[in-house]
């Protein structure tokens, strides 16, 4: 049987132009799944939470509380104080909603909210302190950097996403 080609009057062998495309994804939703398989997805969500917290809480909350962590889409925020966690836990509902609207709805949940360690970042928002071992810790070879060429990315928030995958590949033991 022999194929004809649209150009010479015949039909497409891949068939109508809509059927072809049916197989082609978006990029962001195949790395979400690549994300998922290699079960960092919940890291790249911290990240981009922690990219967004400004928009998502105001640029007043976002210099008293940060993103801690984010399981089973409980997602836990540090305050630097009761004060500001009760504020923040008396706007819970609309920072869902607005939580929804940055890493797409039901990812979170609930959102619970704790006193816990914040310093703020060069952007002036809040970023949540890590316990990092004393200095000369024979554990400890190295700082580790980001990835190399990270700082060549364009997208701040997909920069950050590479940096926090980045040191949770490394964190990971063999």
């Amino acid at each position: 049987m022999r194929r004809r080609w649209p150009a010479c009057g015949g039909e497409d062998p891949a068939g109508p132009p809509e059927r072809r495309l049916m197989g082609i994804e978006k990029v962001d939703k195949t790395v979400e799944k690549l994300l998922d398989a290699l079960g960092l997805a919940t890291v790249a969500a911290q990240a981009r939470l922690a990219g967004s917290w400004k928009e998502i809480v105001g640029p007043l909350l976002a210099a008293k509380t940060c993103p801690a962590r984010l399981k089973g889409g409980v997602l836990t925020v540090c305050a630097v104080s009761s004060a500001w966690a009760q504020e923040l836990s008396l706007s819970r509902a609309e920072v869902l909603e607005r939580i929804g609207a940055v890493l797409g709805p039901g990812k979170v949940r609930e959102v619970r909210v704790g006193v816990g360690p914040v310093s703020e970042d060069e952007g002036g928002g809040a970023v949540r302190e890590e316990a990092r071992p004393p200095e000369g810790d024979p554990g400890d070879t190295a700082p580790h950097p980001g990835p190399e060429g990270i700082e060549n990315v364009a997208d701040p928030e997909m920069r950050g996403i590479l940096a926090s995958l980045s040191r949770k590949a490394l964190s990971r033991k063999p």
